[in-house]
Parts: C-alpha cells; structure tokens; sequence
C-alpha cells in the first residue's frame, strides 16, 4: 500500500478534478502566480489519499492549465 500511483490516466482524471473543485486557484495560476498551483496539488493528494506521484502531479497540473 505504499507505492506511488504513476499512472498518469489516474493521476490526469484527479488533476481535473482537482481543478474542477478550484476553479479560483486555476484562474490564479493562470493568471501567473504560480504559488497557487500548491492548492491544486494538495487537493491531488487528497484524492489520491497521498499516493499520487508529486512530480507527475506538478507536469499534469502545468499542461492542463496550459502553463
């Protein structure tokens, strides 16, 4: 039960919900401040209840805000 989830299909589908339940820290981070993105990846970790892979998580956040 400790592995990292890595699979990005899962990882894209908590992303956009993620992202979808902040729609105010997306706009932030779209709008340059890229702090904001903190927000959105916690919310990640939430839902993948810690597993999620943070560095995957950082590179799908970016491409689906189109940062």
């Amino acid at each position: 039960g400790l592995r990292q989830a890595s699979d990005t299909n899962q990882l894209e589908a908590w992303c956009a919900a993620a992202i979808g339940a902040d729609a105010k820290s997306a706009d932030q981070v779209r709008s340059g401040n890229a702090k904001a993105i903190n927000a959105l990846k916690g919310a990640v970790m939430k839902l993948s209840a810690g597993k999620a892979n943070p560095k995957l998580v950082d590179e799908i956040l970016k491409k689906l805000l189109g940062v």
